[in-house]
């Protein structure tokens, strides 16, 4: 049987995403421990006679250094400057631990969008290495047309990831969808007709915008970014993600409950990609399906 060029990329995939959530959960465990232990004590130590309330009963701070590289001190002693601190006591120590979960999620979200998109561009590679007739004539020959694309050979992985990387690129891997889906025309059909109802051009270009906010801006998506969203799917955005409406923004407000709903989806999103290609060319799509991919760290 013809081995599945497609199958790695997916499985890589799905290891990542194991990754990514299980380090999650182990630290919102112990986050939630943390708050409830602390909370604990501060309640019981305030309401014990004769304590001072002032005095803050648990603490944390810290400071950044930095050095001004254009001075040479005669001395040989380096100078350096503080940018500021960091400092949280007790009630407000509780708060940042539950923002830190918060951001924790919409980071993990923002991984596992980058973890797709190279699932994308190693899928694509590996399909088109397999069969190289499917390429775009005139973009494979305008790139192995450029210098620094001489020592490539059409016969090796590396030209194929090169060619991709190249040639589809596009605003949320818009150019690399489409080639996707020209290939195998059943993922246009699965992304907005399949048995979970769900709209998943949609729910990408959402996803794509939590990506964005948690990596670019400060975990809020701007007005700006989805002024020209449909209303629906504004609504279904904040049915997706748990955000907070500030000034027209979005603040960033994920939850376990999100990340689960969002891993569900990208693993979804690329065995129905991988299951469509593999059809097309009469893979074994079912094997993948045969063990469960389980990632240990020990």
């Amino acid at each position: 049987m013809t081995t599945n060029p497609v199958q790695v990329p997916l499985e890589t995939f799905f290891q990542r995403l194991n990754i990514l959530r299980g380090l999650f959960t182990i630290l919102k465990s112990n986050m939630d421990q943390s708050q409830k232990h602390l909370g604990e004590f501060l309640a019981a130590h305030r309401a014990m006679p004769g304590k001072n309330a002032a005095m803050p009963l648990t603490f944390f701070g810290l400071t950044t250094s930095f050095s001004d590289l254009t001075i040479f001190p005669s001395d040989g002693f380096q100078r350096v400057q503080s940018i500021g601190g960091f400092a949280v006591a007790d009630e407000i120590y509780l708060k940042v631990i539950g923002e830190l979960v918060e951001r924790e999620a919409a980071w993990s979200v923002a991984q596992a969008y980058e973890a797709f998109e190279t699932f994308l561009k190693q899928t694509a590679a590996a399909y088109l290495h397999a069969n190289p007739q499917l390429a775009d004539s005139n973009k494979k020959k305008a790139f192995s047309s450029k210098p620094e694309n001489g020592l490539l050979n059409e016969s090796d992985l590396g030209f194929w990831r090169q060619f991709v990387a190249c040639n589809y690129r596009g605003k949320n891997n818009k150019e690399l969808l489409k080639l996707l889906r020209k290939l195998a025309p059943d993922i246009e059909r699965a992304e907005s007709h399949n048995c979970r109802r769900a709209d998943f051009i949609g729910w990408y270009r959402a996803v794509a915008e939590v990506r964005h906010a948690a990596t670019h801006a400060d975990f809020v998506v701007k007005h700006d970014c989805i002024f020209d969203w449909p209303a629906v799917l504004v609504e279904q955005f904040q049915k997706w993600f748990s955000v907070e409406l500030a000034d027209k923004h979005f603040r960033l407000k994920l939850t376990e409950a999100n990340i689960k709903e969002a891993f569900r989806r990208f693993a979804e999103y690329a065995f129905t990609i991988f299951k469509a290609l593999s059809e097309r060319q009469g893979y074994d799509w079912q094997r993948v399906l045969e063990k469960p991919v389980v990632e240990s760290k020990t």
